[in-house]
């Protein structure tokens, strides 16, 4: 069943944050956005057929490794495909990978940042995304002794998955560990950058491109809707939510968040010292911080505004 709970007000998120530490969060400054990683929307918006973004995905992540030594003074090694694919994560480049967090306070950061009407926070339980790779791992004898950990399991499949060069790798991973199921599953890298760090992040990676990320979560989960927007969802209220669905069984929710609890938050936000000076350290972060100072004012403004009407 997928969830969704519209917030009454900043203290509602900050109780779900102390029982639910099993999922995982991402925050969109519009409520309607999709959850839908950048190489996927690339696809649609320039009308590329998705059989085709394996071989596109390759080509973007050649073509970075043959810049990438221009700028960076350390790279990846060659064959750690995820976290290449995580450095073009990072710059800006299309790719399968999807950001979430660990908290929900960054989540919510990204959430009201710039948000000017409803926002929302996806929450996934990441313990059932991985159940499919947990059961595999155990039963798999090939298995290294690193891979004892899920962690370094998880980036060895995607490693593998990643492997353009050696399309034998690929397919022996989708039909033969995966049994040509299409998942979903976490992946966090071994090296992470600052901000990664910061944000604790981590990705969720969709086995194959050749599918909607949407549809392969859907599928998943077993979720019985056709599409992961609020017209399929079961709406629910915050008390039920907390009483009754922050456990195992339930795998993903939406929190539909007004604007009036966009200012709340922000405010004790920075009071966290969660803020773009701190999500994004450097100069760029600290002038992006800087917006605070125009939508400080927004909530008076408001006020004046309903009072003219």
């Amino acid at each position: 069943m997928f969830y969704k709970i519209i917030i009454k007000n900043w203290e509602e998120i900050k109780v779900i944050s102390k029982n639910s530490f099993h999922f995982c969060y991402r925050g969109h400054a519009v409520g309607e956005w999709e959850l839908k990683p950048t190489l996927e929307r690339a696809a649609d918006k320039f009308l590329m057929d998705y059989d085709q973004l394996f071989d596109q995905e390759y080509l973007i992540i050649r073509e970075f490794k043959s810049v990438s030594r221009q700028y960076l003074n350390q790279v990846p090694d060659p064959n750690n495909y995820i976290e290449w694919l995580a450095l073009l994560q990072h710059h800006g480049a299309p790719t399968r990978l999807l950001d979430f967090s660990f908290s929900i306070y960054i989540a919510a950061f990204f959430a009201f940042e710039t948000s000017t009407s409803e926002s929302a926070i996806w929450a996934i339980n990441r313990y059932r995304l991985n159940d499919f790779l947990i059961e595999k791992m155990y039963k798999d004898p090939k298995r290294k002794l690193r891979n004892l950990i899920l962690h370094d399991y998880t980036i060895d499949v995607a490693n593998n998955l990643l492997n353009h060069e050696d399309i034998n790798v690929v397919n022996s991973v989708l039909s033969q560990l995966l049994d040509n199921k299409q998942i979903i599953f976490t992946v966090t890298p071994d090296n992470k950058s600052d901000r990664q760090s910061i944000q604790k992040s981590l990705f969720l990676m969709p086995s194959t491109v050749s599918s909607a990320f949407q549809e392969i979560l859907i599928k998943q989960l077993n979720l019985e809707v056709d599409k992961l927007s609020e017209e399929y969802a079961k709406e629910i209220t915050f008390d039920e939510l907390i009483n009754n669905r922050m456990n195992y069984n339930t795998s993903i929710f939406k929190l539909i968040i007004p604007r009036n609890v966009c200012l709340d938050g922000l405010k004790d936000l920075r009071n966290m010292n969660i803020n773009a000076a701190t999500l994004f350290p450097g100069l760029d972060g600290q002038a992006r911080s800087l917006n605070y100072i125009m939508r400080s004012m927004e909530d008076i403004m408001l006020q004046i505004k309903e009072r003219k009407n």
